[in-house]
């Protein structure tokens, strides 16, 4: 072999998903519209990096916070990051303190998103609402049993457009309604 162990990635996809967001800029633009609750000397990290963090590792299939502490030294990892990992116990605090108002940002900027991607404007556009099960671990906020799926879990709302392109996403409760949050979600 001519490259050591230490040269070796887990995560080989990770530096296209880094070329798609320097061209993009999706994470860092959906970072953007966050109010960033936090303050003082203690913050390492901005936004930002903790965004780009968490849905770098979701992509490449590690969906666990730790994931990003087990893979700190992974090559594919640093460079497709640009930093050290932030810790277990910032991205957790990223993840827990996440406003409603922020998620509310975030599922608009998708929307705008959606709008400034589109190079004309569509004589009209047809609209899928989609909810889709999420399971969970452990005792997570907001997640409940739902028989017919047998598991703990969310049940998020997605809208796609005809061609299957993603415009905005909903966070619900796993014990909420196929049509819940679809009328809101439609008059926004």
């Amino acid at each position: 072999a001519m490259f050591g162990a230490q040269s070796q990635t887990k995560i080989g996809g990770a530096g296209l998903l880094f070329e798609l967001e320097q061209t993009e800029k999706l994470v860092a633009g959906a970072a953007e519209c966050l109010r960033d609750w936090r303050y003082g000397p203690q913050v390492k990290f901005p936004l930002w990096k903790l965004m780009w963090q968490r849905v770098l590792l979701i992509c490449c299939g590690y969906e666990d916070v730790i994931d990003g502490v087990l893979l700190a030294h992974d090559p594919g990892l640093q460079l497709a990051l640009g930093f050290m990992p932030a810790s277990q116990a910032t991205v957790c605090r990223f993840e827990n303190r996440m406003s409603a108002q922020n998620c509310y940002r975030l599922a608009a900027f998708l929307v705008f998103f959606y709008i400034t991607e589109k190079k004309t404007a569509p004589k009209s556009i047809r609209l899928d609402f989609d909810g889709s099960c999420v399971p969970t671990r452990g005792q997570q906020q907001g997640s409940s049993y739902r028989k017919y799926y047998d598991t703990q879990m969310y049940f998020p709302l997605f809208v796609f457009d005809q061609d299957g392109v993603l415009i905005t996403a909903i966070l619900r409760p796993g014990d909420n309604g196929e049509a819940r949050m679809t009328l809101p979600v439609l008059k926004r």
